[in-house]
């Protein structure tokens, strides 16, 4: 039996050793980040840096990242 997996390109990314330096790189959003959002933005950032250009997520934080297009899952 196939399970989902089978039919899907996935791969487990690493962040860049040097990410939390990228922040400065986010359109004076990284002044603002806090909390949850700074877990964000090294996620946002580590799709960034292996060409990922499109998220699916229920995370509307990830719409101020203009390098990524969110998708909602249905």
């Amino acid at each position: 039996m196939r399970s989902f997996a089978d039919g899907l390109d996935l791969r487990i990314l690493e962040s860049s050793e040097q990410w939390w330096t990228d922040l400065v790189t986010l359109d004076g959003l990284h002044p603002s980040l806090r909390g949850n959002e700074v877990s964000d933005a090294q996620i946002a950032l580590c799709l960034r840096f292996h060409g990922v250009k499109l998220i699916c997520s229920f995370d509307s934080d990830f719409d101020k990242y203009r390098f990524l297009k969110r998708v909602v899952p249905v």
